[in-house]
């Protein structure tokens, strides 16, 4: 562990002084900050972020996204939220783990490592272009015309295989069994709901051109319109 540059966003300054000393003694370099305007405005790289949620200027998850277009690393949420609900929707945008305080330093200390180790040996790195729709899977996450699509990582497995059968339908079964990774059974709305949620985001960003249509009794089609193209 010997080296590794670490940025901890931390708004208890209590916490982060024990948790910094800790880290110190296992040799890890960190940078700690205790707003999300702090933790933007730093410039050198780093291996690895642990993030609080409840932050004074700004919740975890808004500023996951903008951490990410900066620093590819693996990210971490620490914090006193700890409903299923919440530790669900903080590695739905793509974290590598979702921590509850209070935690053990060398429990902290393994997950940190864990991710590490995880980060070394990442997904085959793989981008789909589709027109003026770019999909990249090592970021997980899309563009269209260069801006981001702004998508959680559920949301991106989902547009990730319609994509793939781009102008096919794609039946729940097929869409339960690879995202969820279950049959479906018949009554479970989960991936609809999801499905919907990414419907009005693509609507707001890219109107009448990205388009996911649902047919009743068959699934799901992704096509991509000609609006300006």
């Amino acid at each position: 562990m010997t080296g590794i540059s670490l940025l901890l966003i931390e708004d208890d300054m209590k916490l982060a002084e024990v948790i910094c000393e800790f880290f110190q003694q296992q040799h890890l370099l960190v940078t700690h900050v205790s707003t999300a305007q702090q933790a933007l405005q730093q410039s050198q790289p780093f291996d690895i972020i642990i993030s609080d949620i409840m932050l004074p200027d700004l919740d975890g998850l808004s500023l996951f996204q903008q951490l990410r277009q900066r620093w590819q690393c693996p990210l971490l949420f620490l914090s006193a939220l700890t409903s299923e609900h919440e530790q669900i929707a903080g590695l739905e945008v793509g974290a590598a783990d979702y921590l509850c305080k209070p935690i053990a330093p060398l429990l902290l200390l393994a997950k940190i490592r864990s991710a590490l180790r995880a980060a070394q040996h990442p997904v085959i790195q793989e981008q789909r272009q589709l027109h003026d729709l770019l999909l990249d899977k090592a970021r997980y996450q899309g563009y269209f015309r260069g801006q981001s699509l702004q998508l959680t990582a559920l949301e991106f497995d989902i547009f990730w295989l319609l994509s793939a059968h781009h102008g096919q339908v794609i039946s729940r079964d097929r869409l339960f069994q690879e995202i969820v990774g279950r049959p479906y059974d018949g009554i479970d709305r989960a991936i609809d709901l999801k499905i919907s949620r990414l419907r009005r985001k693509l609507a707001e960003r890219c109107p009448g051109i990205l388009c996911i249509s649902a047919l009743r009794g068959q699934g799901y089609l992704f096509t991509y319109g000609n609006a300006d193209e």
